[in-house]
This record gives structure tokens, sequence and C-alpha cells, in this order.
């Protein structure tokens, strides 16, 4: 009982939503027609792949900008795994959620150095994008801090997200260094934002859905 309080509580604390006008929904969707990705091995646009499959599930794992892309968030969260993508305690939550173990070389401590608030890209993902809220839809998983989002087709097209490097709600403890992770509604770290600092869903408000335009990593 004291502990579904707790995660109650918690969650009410990171539920720092865009508060913004309802007009700042109605303006115009990027859409990713030109941004280049790699599925199955294939270069193709997001834009085309999206025809193609309906949802897509991606990670900037070989670089800033440069998406690779799954039909499912089963083979993303996979692919991760093998690559040590993941946070340690995300990654061994994500292998029992999937049955399966976490590999031996994906076991990282988090103690990697590139911590440093100047970093703009991080040694696994720091933050999940969604399509829709509650975790639904598309996803992407990014290692990188990015001023505008278009750079991976995802500018004005969030709708909630969940901080992977952020504190346990559990426990409270931090390995990363991350102080919070925030998503902003304009460009270059700018305008209204959501916050969060546990590792758990953030919904955007129903005005601010699918507004994220840039975001960054901010470590103590």
């Amino acid at each position: 009982m004291l502990k579904t309080k707790l995660l109650a509580a918690l969650a009410a604390i990171v539920m720092i939503a865009f508060a913004v006008p309802a007009t700042a929904s109605a303006a115009l969707r990027v859409e990713p027609t030109t941004v280049r990705v790699e599925y199955k091995s294939v270069e193709t646009t997001l834009g085309a792949l999206q025809d193609e499959i309906g949802e897509t599930h991606c990670h900037d794992a070989k670089g800033k900008g440069q998406l690779t892309c799954f039909a499912t968030e089963r083979e993303a969260d996979l692919d991760l795994l093998g690559r040590g993508g993941l946070p340690a305690e995300v990654a061994k939550v994500t292998a029992r959620k999937w049955g399966v173990a976490v590999p031996k070389q994906a076991r990282s401590t988090g103690t990697a150095d590139a911590t440093s608030a100047a970093a703009t890209c991080h040694p696994w993902v720091t933050v999940r994008f969604y399509d829709y809220a509650n975790a639904g839809g598309s996803s992407v998983n990014l290692y990188c801090d990015y001023p505008d989002l278009r750079a991976v087709g995802w500018d004005n097209k969030a709708s909630s997200m969940i901080c992977l490097v952020c504190n346990s709600v559990i426990t409270g403890t931090n390995q990363y260094n991350v102080k919070k992770m925030t998503a902003f509604q304009e460009y270059n770290y700018n305008y209204n934002a959501m916050t969060t600092t546990f590792n758990n869903v953030i919904n955007a408000l129903n005005d601010a859905n699918n507004s994220v335009s840039s975001n960054r990593v901010y470590f103590n």
C-alpha cells in the first residue's frame, strides 16, 4: 500500500506538461519526407517507411541525425540491448519485458565519461519519444540532444516521453548524474516545456500534443 501511494505521488510530481494556448496545436506539422533512415539495411526516408509499415520504432545509435528503424518496439529494444545502448537499470527491465537475457557486453555501469553539460550525444539512450499519449504509437530513442527535432523527423510529433537516465521511481537514485530531461515546444531549447526527473511516462497536455521541437538532458 505504501509503495502504491509513493508511486502515485511521484507520478503526480512528474506530470509537469506544456501550458500553451490552444492555437499552438494548430502549428503546421513538419512531415519527415526527407529524413534518411535505415530499415533492414536499406536506406529510405522516414516518411516512405511510415507509409510502408505504419508504426516505426527508431534510434540514433549510429550518430546524430542517423536513424535505424524497426517495425516493432520489441525489435528496436532488442537491437539497443545488443548494442549496449540502454542504461543498466533500463536494460534489465527491458530484457525482462521481452523474456531475454541482458547481453554481457550490454551490462553498462553507466559510468562512461560522457555526462557533461556540454555533451550533445551520450553513451546510451537518454529519452524515448512516442507519437501518442501514454507511450503509444511510433517511437524514437535518442542518444543525442536535438536543438531541432526536424533532424530526425520528430518535430511537432511527440505527445509523450520517458527519460531513461533520470532518477529511479522506487529508490530515487541517479547513477547518471542527470538533473532532468526537458522537451521544449520551440527550437534551440526555448519556450514552454515538459520536464521529468523520473523514469516514467510524462504526457503533454491536450493542447500541446505533437508540439515538441527540441530536447535536452541537464546534468547536475
